[in-house]
């Protein structure tokens, strides 16, 4: 028993890392499971641009569009980073019957040709 102590004492950052890893590892393979559920699934709401504007995030400015989608009559936004999309804007997104918060874009390529917004004030 001693001996476990003392290895673990000695070894501390290493088991401190490979639990670090390991914990980072299995939320990113739940997340790309909850992703591929949501892609097979296909359950769709059409969702509409509310709010288009330009947001300070880490240090930098981003362009925000944010759309609004309704599951049983609650409301759940899905938001869209660095596309200037006007708002009224309808598009469709696919999303996770038992938590509709969880959500994709039903055509990730939609947005591309809209107008990308770069930060002129970033150094």
């Amino acid at each position: 028993m001693n001996k476990i102590i003392l290895f673990i004492r000695e070894h501390k950052s290493v088991i401190l890392f490979i639990i670090g890893l390991l914990i980072a590892a299995s939320a990113f393979f739940h997340s790309v499971y909850i992703e591929e559920k949501i892609k097979k699934m296909k359950v769709e709401a059409t969702a509409t641009v509310f709010y288009s504007d330009q947001e300070t995030h880490r240090g930098g400015n981003v362009w925000r569009s944010r759309g609004v989608f309704y599951v049983n009559g609650k409301g759940y936004t899905y938001t869209i980073e660095d596309a200037v999309v006007p708002i009224g804007t309808q598009f469709k997104v696919y999303y996770l019957p038992s938590n509709p918060n969880k959500s994709l874009l039903a055509n990730p390529n939609e947005f591309n040709h809209y107008p990308s917004w770069k930060d002129t004030k970033k150094e």
